[in-house]
C-alpha cells in the first residue's frame, strides 16, 4: 500500500516539474498521465493468467493506488494550478474513495486479514461467475476509449508524455528490482506494475481540467498498447 501511494506522489510531482513551462492543462495532463495504474480493469487480468498467486500483492498495491487515482492526485493538480473545483476537502477525497466499490473491498477485506476472518467457501459461489467476467469487461472498456485522432499541434505533447510514463517506468523498476529486499515474486508484480497503463479515472480528470478529449484518449489507447507489449516482455524474461 505504501508503494502504492509513494509511487504515485513520486511520479504526480515529478508530471509538475516536467511540465513546469506548459500551459495549465498540459502541466495538468503531465501530472495525470505520468502518475496512476489501472490495476483492476489491466493489470489484474494479466496478472491473474501468470500470476494467480500474486493477486493478493496487486490488491494491496492498489488500495494506495486508489487511494491516489480517485481523488487525491486530482486534488493536487487543482491545487497546483490555481482551479480547486475539488481541492484539498478531506471529506469530499474520502466521499469519492468510498464510492468506489474496489476500494471499499480491499479496505473490508484487510480488516477481516487483520482479524484472521474469510468467508465460508459456499458464500463465493455466487460471486464467481461476476469474477469471471472481469476479463471480457476489461477488454470492453479499453475498446471503449481507444482514440486514434490526435489535435493539430499536439503530437510533441503526446510524445513527450509516453516518453517519460515508460522511462519512469524503467527507473523506478530498476530500483525496486536491484536494491529493494523485497522477495522475488513481489519485485515481479512491480515490475508488472510500474510498466501497466495509464488509469482510466486519470483520462477523466484530464478531460474535467480543460485537456482535449482526443489528446487524453490517444495517450491512453497508446499506453495500453505499449504496456500490453512491455508487460509481456516481462513476463517472458521472468
Amino acid at each position: 500500500m505504501f508503494m502504492g501511494l509513494f509511487s504515485n506522489l513520486l511520479l504526480v510531482f515529478l508530471g509538475k516539474f516536467i511540465g513546469r513551462k506548459a500551459t495549465v492543462e498540459e502541466r495538468g495532463l503531465y501530472m495525470f498521465d505520468l502518475s496512476g495504474y489501472n490495476i483492476g480493469n489491466f493489470s489484474i487480468p494479466f496478472v491473474s493468467s501468470f500470476f494467480p498467486a500474486a493477486i493478493p500483492f496487486l490488491a494491496m498495491f492498489d488500495m494506495g493506488n486508489s487511494l491516489m487515482v480517485t481523488g487525491t492526485t486530482q486534488a493536487i493538480v487543482e491545487l497546483s494550478s490555481g482551479r480547486k473545483k475539488h481541492g484539498f476537502i478531506l471529506q469530499e477525497i474520502f466521499g469519492v474513495l468510498f464510492r468506489n466499490p474496489p476500494f471499499v473491498v480491499y479496505i473490508f477485506m484487510f480488516i477481516l486479514a487483520i482479524f484472521g476472518l474469510s468467508f465460508p467457501d459456499e458464500w463465493l459461489i455466487p460471486i464467481r461467475p461476476l469474477a469471471n467476467a472481469n476479463t471480457l469487461l476489461s477488454i470492453f472498456t479499453i475498446g471503449l476509449f481507444m482514440e486514434f485522432r490526435l489535435p493539430k499541434g499536439k503530437f510533441k505533447t503526446c510524445l513527450k508524455n509516453m516518453t517519460w510514463r515508460y522511462l519512469l517506468a524503467f527507473i523506478l523498476a530498476s530500483l525496486v528490482y536491484f536494491f529493494l529486499p523485497f522477495p522475488a515474486i513481489i519485485k515481479e508484480i512491480l515490475l508488472l506494475i510500474f510498466f501497466c497503463p495509464m488509469s482510466f479515472l486519470h483520462m477523466i480528470q484530464a478531460i474535467e481540467l480543460g485537456n482535449d478529449k482526443a489528446l487524453a484518449g490517444l495517450t491512453i489507447s497508446l499506453s495500453m498498447f505499449i504496456s500490453l507489449i512491455l508487460m509481456s516482455i516481462i513476463v517472458i524474461i521472468l
